[in-house]
C-alpha cells in the first residue's frame, strides 16, 4: 500500500480544515433593500401598527427662528425670534394645527395659528394686537415630510422607493432611501446603528411661498435628535433643527408631548369658504402689479411711484429708465417692466437699482438679469445678490435659467452717479448704518430715496426705528443733501422735516413714546 506524503497529508488538513470553517462561518448578511431599511426605522419608533395606536400627537414646544431673510447682514449671526407653540398631528390625515405666540427681535408679537387638512392650508395672524384675514392657500405638503413619524409611513407605501449610497452623517454611517412625491424629493438618512431617523433632505420649490420661490431649488433638512419613548410605544425626537439651503433657520424643542389627547375642543379643519378658486392666482408671480387703494402715480417729472406691500419707483432719463427695488417675485418684476414700457415707450431699462439686502426686497431681481439689465448693489450686499443669481431653478425655470445669461452686477462702495439731466441719480451708501443700504438722490428735485431707512408704518402713520432714522440723518448730513422730501419702500412722498421731528421725539421719549 502506497503511503502519503507528509505535504500531501499537510494539503488535505489544511481542506479539511477550510471547509470546516466555511460550514461553520456565519452567512455574509444580505444588503436590506430600501424597504426593509424603512420598515426597522419604523421599528425604531413603535413598529408599523404605531398609527393604529397613535392617533392625534400633541407637543408644546419651545421655538427658536433665525431671521436669514431680513438681519442687518446676510451671513449668520442672524437675528432670532423666540416662540412658544402648541401643536396637534393628526396621524391618520394627516393633518395639523400650530397655535405659537413670538416675541419678535423687532419687540412685536406675533400671533398665528395654523391649520393644514386635505390641501389646504389657514394662517390666521394678529400683531401686536391687531388680527389680519385669514388667509387661505394650497397646502405645504412639506410639513408632512419634515415629520419623523408621518415621512416613514409616507415612505413605506411608496412604490418608487429607491436604495442610495450609505453616507456618514456626523461620523456616523447612515443608510438613505429616497422617494419622490408632489413634486417633492425626499431623502432620509437612518443610522445603520440604531435605525433611529436622524436627518430628512426635502429638495422642492414653492410659488406660494415667497422664499421659497424667489430660490428655486431649495433643500430643506430636518435633523432629528435626543429621542424619547412615549406613550403607547412610541419614540419620538425631542429636537429637531431645521435648515434652509444649509443654514440653520428654526431649532424646535420638545417641552411635553402627548399621546392621543382629547381633541374635542381643538378646530383642526380649514373652512370651505375663503378657499380660492383658482389657487395659482395666489402664486407670488401672479401678484398684481401695485395696490387697489392706491394708484400708480408721478410724484415728480419723470418719477413714477408704484405702492404695495413694498414700493418701485421708475426714474426717467434722457437715455433710459432706472428702476429702484424689485421686490416680491420675478413675475412681479415683468409686471413693473411692461408698465415702465407702457409710460416710457421707446426707452430701454438702463439699470435696476437694489437698496437692501432684504430676501423680500430683491426677490424679483432675476427676472432684471435675464434681460440683460445691469444691477447696483451695495458693495457688502453683492454676494447675497450672486447668490441668488446663481442659484439653480431647475424645478420649475425662471426666465434667467432658461436664458442662461450672465448676470451684470456691480458694487456701490463710495457714491456712483447714474444718468445726466433733471433726473440725473446719485447713490450713496448708508455706512453707519446697523443695516447697509443704499439711499438715492434726485437733486434737482430734492428728493430722497430712504430704503427702508424711514417706515411711517406706526400708529396714525408715525415712524418706526428712531434707530435707523438717526442713522439716515447723519448719511445725509455726511453728504451735504439739501433734502425737501423723502420716499422709501413703504413710503409714498414725505417732507424731510417728518423724519426730523420723529428723531426729536425719540430724544425724548426714546422708541415707544
Amino acid at each position: 500500500m502506497q503511503r502519503l506524503s507528509c505535504s500531501a497529508i499537510r494539503a488535505i488538513a489544511w481542506l479539511t480544515l477550510a471547509n470546516l470553517a466555511m460550514a461553520q462561518a456565519p452567512r455574509m448578511a444580505e444588503k436590506p433593500t430600501a424597504s426593509q431599511i424603512v420598515q426597522r426605522a419604523l421599528d425604531a419608533m413603535g413598529g408599523l401598527s404605531v398609527a393604529e395606536r397613535v392617533h392625534v400627537i400633541k407637543t408644546d414646544e419651545h421655538r427658536t427662528t433665525f431671521h436669514l431673510a431680513d438681519s442687518e447682514h446676510s451671513q449668520p449671526p442672524y437675528l432670532p425670534d423666540y416662540g412658544g407653540v402648541t401643536q396637534w398631528i393628526e396621524v391618520s390625515g394627516p393633518a395639523f394645527r400650530a397655535d405659537s405666540t413670538v416675541a419678535a427681535a423687532t419687540g412685536d408679537q406675533v400671533v398665528t395659528t395654523q391649520i393644514a387638512r386635505e390641501g389646504w392650508q389657514l394662517t390666521r395672524t394678529t400683531f401686536n394686537g391687531q388680527t389680519s384675514p385669514s388667509r387661505i392657500r394650497t397646502e405645504q405638503v412639506r410639513w408632512q415630510f419634515g415629520n419623523p413619524l408621518l415621512v416613514l409611513l409616507a415612505a413605506s407605501r411608496r412604490a418608487d422607493l429607491r436604495l442610495l449610497p450609505s453616507q456618514p452623517l456626523y461620523g456616523i454611517e447612515h443608510q438613505r432611501v429616497e422617494f419622490d412625491d408632489r413634486g417633492h424629493r425626499v431623502t432620509l438618512w437612518i443610522n445603520r446603528f440604531n435605525n433611529h431617523l436622524a436627518t430628512v433632505d426635502i429638495l422642492a420649490t414653492d410659488p406660494w411661498d415667497m422664499f421659497w420661490n424667489e430660490w428655486g431649488d431649495v433643500t430643506q433638512r430636518v435633523i432629528f435628535s435626543d429621542y424619547h419613548y412615549e406613550a403607547a410605544g412610541l419614540h419620538y425626537p425631542h429636537q429637531w433643527n431645521i435648515y434652509f439651503n444649509g443654514e440653520l433657520q428654526e431649532m424646535r424643542s420638545v417641552d411635553r408631548l402627548t399621546v392621543n389627547p382629547d381633541t374635542a375642543s381643538v378646530d383642526i379643519t380649514v373652512p370651505e369658504d375663503g378657499r380660492p378658486a383658482d389657487a395659482d392666482k395666489s402664486k407670488w408671480d401672479n401678484l398684481p402689479l401695485g395696490r387697489a387703494d392706491r394708484p400708480i402715480v408721478e410724484i415728480a417729472p419723470g418719477v413714477v411711484q408704484i405702492p404695495g406691500n413694498w414700493y418701485v419707483t421708475l426714474v426717467r432719463q434722457p437715455d433710459g429708465i432706472v428702476v429702484i427695488d424689485a421686490p416680491i417675485s420675478n413675475g412681479y418684476s415683468a409686471k413693473v417692466l411692461e408698465e415702465a414700457s407702457r409710460r416710457f415707450p421707446g426707452l430701454k431699462i438702463k439699470a435696476l437699482i437694489t437698496t437692501t439686502n432684504y430676501w423680500w426686497h430683491i426677490a424679483g431681481v432675476r427676472e432684471y438679469a435675464a434681460r440683460g439689465i445691469p444691477i447696483l448693489a451695495a458693495d457688502q450686499n453683492v454676494p447675497l445678490i450672486r447668490k441668488l443669481l446663481s442659484s439653480p431653478h431647475t424645478l420649475t425655470p425662471d426666465s434667467l435659467q432658461k436664458s442662461g445669461g450672465k448676470p451684470i452686477v456691480e458694487g456701490i462702495r463710495d457714491s456712483k452717479t447714474v444718468g445726466t439731466g433733471e433726473n440725473k441719480i446719485v447713490v450713496y451708501p448708508i455706512r453707519a448704518a446697523t443695516a447697509q443700504m443704499l439711499m438715492t438722490w434726485l437733486p434737482e428735485s430734492k428728493l430722497l430715496h430712504t430704503a427702508e431707512m424711514a417706515q411711517p408704518l406706526g400708529p396714525n402713520g408715525s415712524f418706526l426705528f428712531p434707530e435707523s432714522l438717526l442713522e439716515l440723518q447723519r448719511a445725509v448730513a455726511a453728504n451735504g443733501l439739501r433734502v425737501e422730501n423723502v420716499i422709501g419702500m413703504h413710503m409714498s412722498p414725505t417732507p424731510w422735516s417728518k423724519v426730523e421731528e420723529a428723531i426729536r421725539a425719540a430724544e425724548q421719549h426714546g422708541e415707544n413714546p
